[in-house]
């Protein structure tokens, strides 16, 4: 069997105000989400045939988490990635994700706290 040729496509430091978090003070003003998006495509230029009608687009990149992140306060972080790497496994182009996202506002002492996680078309 041949193994598809993949391509990575990335967004990153993609910043999104969003309310999350479980604590009453995590729901009264929008934190900033730090997030990295990568995704690699099943290569569609195997036979030169690269368009732009078979290609991943940034935008669907950047607006997918924006788009769940304004439908409402989410408690969880690992919850709001998840929604996202379902929703880009939907396009049948994309064969894997791996989505960082950080909340950049949680501690004086560290830059940020987050989760990474990779996930593969079942």
């Amino acid at each position: 069997m041949t193994e598809l040729p993949y391509t990575k496509v990335f967004v990153r430091d993609l910043q999104i105000p969003m309310s999350i978090g479980i604590y009453a003070h995590e729901r009264d003003k929008k934190q900033n989400v730090l997030m990295n998006i990568e995704v690699w495509e099943t290569s569609s230029d195997v036979n030169g045939t690269r368009s732009v009608e078979n290609v991943i687009d940034y935008d669907v990149l950047r607006n997918v988490p924006k788009d769940i992140a304004e439908s409402g306060h989410i408690d969880y972080v690992e919850t709001f990635v998840e929604h996202v790497a379902d929703e880009y496994l939907k396009d049948r182009r994309i064969a894997a994700v791996r989505i960082k996202a950080e909340k950049t506002e949680i501690f004086d002492d560290a830059e940020s706290g987050g989760i990474e996680i990779f996930r593969t078309r079942a």
